[in-house]
């Protein structure tokens, strides 16, 4: 059946593309990188959680709210997600490279120096 075989083929093409590799180092880059801001600003983060590159800046509940960091990233080209009232997801695509989650953590760490 069709399903089956576009399932085969993407299910081949992350093997050739070597995507789980990718996510793995991409992954731990970008949890190093949220740690550090959520270190750099223990005023509005209180950690990091999540795993590979399904990562997630858990807020202060009386600092601000996950929606407002979504907005003002939006404003500057970043696509983040609100899970709740205090958890702002990142969930880049598995084929990010390491220069995009550099980016991504520039324009984290510039909304947060601008709260």
């Amino acid at each position: 059946p069709f399903a089956c075989t576009a399932a085969l083929t993407v299910l081949e093409e992350i093997r050739r593309r070597n995507l789980l590799n990718n996510v793995i180092f991409r992954g731990k880059e970008l949890e190093e990188g949220l740690k550090k801001i959520a270190n750099n600003f223990p005023k509005f983060i209180t950690g990091v959680r999540g795993i590979g590159l399904l990562q997630g800046l858990v807020l202060k509940n009386d600092s601000i709210d996950a929606k407002a960091i979504t907005i003002s990233a939006f404003e500057k080209g970043l696509l983040v997600v609100p899970a709740g009232d205090n958890v702002v997801r990142i969930v880049p695509p598995l084929i990010i490279s390491k220069n995009e989650i550099r980016q991504i953590i520039k324009k984290l760490i510039l909304i947060f120096e601008e709260l």
